[in-house]
């Protein structure tokens, strides 16, 4: 969720086209099939009203109920813009974009090799005998 520190502690209204998911979301203690329940697990911690609001009023379909084709544009053009030609790479695009900048796999390799219980492990697994050592047991 991207805008998440901005909700957090905030009061708001979330607004939806299925109504049969109110009742679900604005009373939590009500029981709720198993992946919704995960997925209410998950935002237990936002304060909101979930209110209907039928799809074909929902500003934010606009576009997508009433979208106009972008032409004209040369394909070096539409890669750059992002337009979507109904190909995943674009929206894997979106998704790796918007990563922060996280741990490399150099950064975990570097970081591993100074832990010692790590080095135990690591030589066990590779001489193909059960770890006795007390650190490695658990």
């Amino acid at each position: 969720m991207m805008f998440r520190p901005y909700l957090i502690e905030v009061q708001f209204t979330s607004w939806g086209d299925h109504k049969p998911l109110l009742p679900h979301y604005n009373e939590l203690t009500k029981t709720a099939p198993v992946r919704m329940a995960r997925h209410r697990n998950k935002i237990l911690y936002l304060k909101f009203t979930n209110k209907y609001l039928p799809g074909k009023q929902m500003p934010c379909d606009y576009a997508f109920r009433h979208a106009v084709p972008i032409e004209g544009l040369t394909k070096e053009e539409n890669e750059w813009l992002m337009v979507d030609e109904g190909e995943d790479v674009h929206v894997m695009r979106v998704i790796m974009a918007d990563l922060p900048p996280a741990m490399t796999m150099d950064m975990v390799k570097d970081v591993a090799e100074q832990d010692q219980v790590y080095k135990k492990l690591k030589k066990a697994v590779e001489e193909g005998r059960k770890p006795t050592d007390r650190d490695l047991v658990p």
